[in-house]
């Protein structure tokens, strides 16, 4: 997922939201599996040539939502309230000042 992973049935919708890239499956009917930390000693022969063991703690945020009633004709679009958590995660507001 870029920044957003869903599922949904004809009634509810459950969606994650972080605020930078992570890798994301649903391998079975109702799940989201949301990959945290990769460490490999060997070579997945996905680019990189070597394994991956010199990860780094990283902050990861994520924001769960549970939605009924929500609107399910035509594309999917993220509900209000989801774009609004991920504007937040995504384009939080800056202070900049000066001293003078």
């Amino acid at each position: 997922m870029p920044t957003l992973a869903a599922i949904q049935d004809n009634v509810k919708r459950f969606t994650v939201l972080s605020e930078h890239a992570q890798g994301t499956a649903s391998l079975g009917n109702g799940m989201i599996d949301v990959f945290l930390d990769r460490r490999l000693r060997q070579d997945d022969n996905r680019g990189l040539g070597e394994g991956v063991m010199d990860n780094v703690r990283t902050k990861t945020r994520l924001r769960v939502v549970m939605e009924t009633n929500i609107d399910f004709l035509g594309e999917f679009k993220p509900s209000p309230f989801c774009q609004q958590l991920w504007d937040k995660l995504n384009h939080p507001v800056e202070a900049f000042g000066e001293n003078i």
